[in-house]
């Protein structure tokens, strides 16, 4: 079976596990690549019986079995740059 933690452990914001789930909040968006298929501005993922379920904000894109998973690859950042803005004098 796939690891998708290991896949996924270095762009991952905070995790909860429990007894049904286990949810990644991602810490920006990101194009995830799961074998030929790429789902953009990903944020959020579920592991849940057995299946892998993407979110965009709040919006399910697709669920998909564990088991048909052979290569997981993370791609663009699409956080927010940071900018001071100061008031004028």
């Amino acid at each position: 079976m796939f690891n998708i933690q290991q896949a996924v452990d270095e762009f991952i914001y905070s995790k909860f596990i429990n007894d049904v789930n286990e949810i990644y909040v991602l810490k920006g968006f990101y194009d995830i690549n799961i074998n030929d298929s790429i789902y953009y501005r990903i944020n959020m993922m579920v592991i849940q019986n057995e299946r892998l379920i993407i979110f965009r904000l709040s919006t399910r894109i697709c669920s998909i079995n564990i088991g048909d998973i052979n290569r997981l690859r993370i791609f663009l950042d699409y956080r927010k740059l940071n900018f001071k803005i100061s008031a004028r004098q």
